[in-house]
């Protein structure tokens, strides 16, 4: 089932955080390298990632897409409006225990259609090319590959390491 996070009070921290437990790690390196002890590391790399949702990017526009089943959250994604109509996506993960299950798919889609309710739209992301799991997902949920190099909306330039994948209703009846 999607839920839609609009505000940081509808946010389950400890289970939001579950399903970036990996990239959350892999985060520590770069931005606290100061922090030896990983566990430390990884606490503030979570408290960071919070403090974003709670400070820059739950701001009346953007919302957090979240796939559950059971009141237990097994994906999720940011969702950027980057203007009339038009998102872009960032960090779509899956619990690391739940990969290769289809919920990243399942996540796609029903964002796709809970978009398709607000009207047209041009919904983009940004996938690494070696990241085959990812782009199978979004071309299951029918997504293209419009270019390469990618185009990170977020840091307005391109990504040589990424495709560039769109999923648009604009022009259909």
């Amino acid at each position: 089932m999607l839920k839609i996070i609009t505000s940081y009070e509808q946010i389950k921290k400890r289970q939001y955080m579950d399903i970036y437990a990996r990239s959350n790690l892999e985060n520590t390196d770069y931005f606290f390298p100061h922090i030896k002890d990983k566990k430390l590391a990884l606490q503030e790399a979570e408290r960071s990632h919070l403090n974003y949702l709670k400070t820059e990017f739950l701001n009346g526009q953007n919302f957090c897409a979240v796939w559950m089943e059971q009141e237990r959250w097994l994906g999720a994604m940011r969702v950027y409006g980057i203007g009339k109509n038009r998102y872009y996506i960032e960090a779509l993960e899956t619990r690391p225990a739940q990969r290769g299950k289809g919920y990243a798919t399942c996540l796609l889609c029903e964002t796709i259609l809970f978009l398709k309710e607000r009207g047209c739209f041009t919904l983009s992301s940004c996938v690494s090319k070696r990241n085959f799991a990812s782009l199978k997902a979004h071309q299951n949920a029918g997504f293209r590959i419009v270019s390469d190099p990618g185009f990170d909306y977020l840091q307005n330039r391109p990504d040589e390491m990424s495709y560039g994948l769109t999923y648009s209703n604009q022009y259909k009846d």
